[in-house]
């Protein structure tokens, strides 16, 4: 498969989140966005990381996953489960499209 392949669904543009744009509302966060494990509680191993293509935050078990988040983006970022498991649904339905076309 070729670099490109797959990445038809992705959205022209996204806005990638920094922590800019988390900062105000961190110490609002005391949980992971996923598993809904306790930051406070964790050790160090499971700190709190925030997604690239969301913005929310998430424990380091939730958050393995780099990948591309628009097409005119040629980096790979740092997102969690949910935006690694919406993408892959994305690819699959622009894939199943183009094979009922054919």
């Amino acid at each position: 498969m070729k670099a490109e392949e797959g990445n038809e669904t992705l959205p022209e543009k996204w806005q990638v989140y920094t922590r800019d744009k988390w900062k105000d509302r961190e110490e609002n966060e005391s949980h992971c966005f996923i598993c809904e494990v306790t930051f406070k509680k964790m050790s160090s191993e499971r700190g709190r990381h925030h997604c690239r293509r969301c913005g929310k935050a998430v424990c380091s078990t939730c958050f393995k996953n780099k990948k591309k988040i628009s097409k005119t983006d040629a980096n790979e970022y740092e997102i969690c489960d949910k935006c690694d498991f919406d993408i892959a649904n994305q690819n699959l339905k622009g894939n199943l499209k183009k094979i009922l076309e054919q």
